[in-house]
């Protein structure tokens, strides 16, 4: 499933979009324009309760996120970060 959620950073938005996530039963979920920062990655992890990974863009952009389901098999094996802040799985 794929969203652009227009900003993640109010947490009452954040709750719903991920409740509603979860409603959905989606294995991976892709959100654009979360609007993330590196120093909110842990309480988003601990908001989502599973796996969540980041990429927090830069002044032109606006960042993303993968939210992953409890229970499914998956396994990073390597990440690229580019000089623009775009990473790569």
């Amino acid at each position: 499933m794929s969203l652009n959620v227009k900003g993640l950073t109010n947490f009452r938005k954040r709750h719903t979009v991920f409740t509603w996530c979860r409603k959905k039963n989606a294995y991976i979920v892709f959100l654009q324009e979360t609007h993330s920062k590196e120093e909110t990655e842990v309480q988003w992890r601990n908001e989502w309760g599973v796996d969540v990974i980041l990429s927090h863009g830069n002044f032109k952009s606006r960042g993303v996120a993968i939210l992953l389901k409890k229970g499914i098999d998956c396994t990073i094996h390597f990440e690229i970060i580019d000089c623009n802040g775009v990473r790569m799985f």
